[in-house]
């Protein structure tokens, strides 16, 4: 038969490894995030963005209703139209 002292010292084990576990998951480090204001002299072509998505070269790609796909290198815009 197992002993109530053995079972728990097998609680506070199991709970100071997850204590641990825990602690590793949270000491990530934060990314670095990077605002940008669009207002109405830098305006976003069309006037629904429905999708974002920044690559590896830091390109931002927008994918706007009523134009298309819209490349934003920080500082122009590059129209891609769908003319079929």
């Amino acid at each position: 038969m197992i002993s109530k002292t053995k079972i728990t010292l097998g609680f506070l084990v199991i709970c100071l490894l997850a204590l641990v576990r825990s602690t590793v998951v949270f000491a990530i480090p934060p990314t670095h995030l990077s605002l940008h204001h669009f207002s109405s002299v830098n305006k976003t072509p069309g006037e629904s963005v429905q999708c974002i998505y920044e690559d590896k070269y830091g390109i931002i790609w927008l994918g706007v209703e009523s134009i298309g796909l819209v490349k934003y290198d920080g500082k122009n815009y590059t129209i891609f139209k769908n003319d079929p």
